[in-house]
């Protein structure tokens, strides 16, 4: 144990660790310092305000870490669903376009796909009510991970003022991305911000309005930004000028404005 502090950067010698674990004649043991807990709990690894927790708390301490387990997956997963509604919105997008649909089904059939199966597949990608469906299944994934917490406080916050600071939020962080970061940013490095930004875009609703700036850079092209910015603008004065009917609805319209 004593190595493995020393490991986990804390030197640490055998007598310490004996000191600790064995307890006095007076029945009292040797204080932990900062170090030695952050360290433990390194090696054990746990959560700094776990370690005090009994041991023959097992199965509470192995629920728990699977109830952190879950929230982290669910982030995980609620982060490659705001990229997979991306891919499918720019599919959308460039299949609007009669020119770019015939495109698409000379290359099919050029694989030997039926035109009847081409065809069915194209409608259903700019099918509005599976677009639809599928973007309401990010909201309710996003809503239930809300509720979760981050896995260590079971009492979070109320979903919706929660929700409302976070849009300001993102919207904030957005237009400082489209008005200032991109319009300034090399061409081939603008995919990577609208990456990391993919979250933000698909909570505020935006990836519709954005679509045409996100596909002409992952395709190697500029493309104006005023008209994201504007309707980023928008919606933060509409924010900003709503009445505000409590405390939260006045830091957030603070926010916005």
């Amino acid at each position: 144990m004593a190595q493995e502090l020393t490991n986990a950067g804390c030197p640490t010698h055998q007598s310490a660790i004996s000191k600790i674990v064995n307890p006095k004649p007076d029945g009292s043991r040797r204080a932990i310092s900062v170090d030695e807990a952050i360290a433990l709990a390194r090696v054990f690894g746990i959560a700094l305000e776990e370690l005090p927790l009994p041991l023959d708390d097992a199965e509470g301490r192995d629920l728990h870490d699977l109830s952190r387990t879950v929230t982290h997956e669910g982030r995980n997963a609620t982060e490659q669903y705001a990229h997979f509604l991306l891919a499918w919105a720019r599919l959308r997008h460039r299949l609007a376009q009669e020119e770019n649909r015939t495109a698409y089904e000379g290359f099919l059939a050029q694989r030997r796909v039926e035109q009847d199966t081409a065809e069915q597949a194209i409608a259903f990608w700019r099918d509005a009510d599976s677009w639809r469906e599928v973007t309401a299944g990010y909201e309710t994934l996003h809503r239930i991970l809300q509720a979760m917490g981050d896995g260590r406080d079971l009492t979070p916050p109320a979903e919706e003022s929660r929700r409302r600071h976070s849009i300001v939020a993102d919207l904030v962080r957005l237009r400082d991305s489209f008005a200032t970061k991109i319009p300034s940013t090399p061409v081939r490095v603008v995919p990577d911000l609208i990456y990391h930004a993919a979250e933000s875009l698909v909570r505020t609703g935006l990836q519709e309005v954005a679509i045409g700036v996100i596909d002409a850079y992952e395709r190697g092209t500029t493309h104006p930004t005023d008209a994201v910015t504007k309707e980023i603008d928008r919606r933060l004065q509409e924010i900003s000028d709503r009445e505000p009917q409590d405390r939260l609805d006045y830091l957030e319209s603070l926010g916005a404005g």
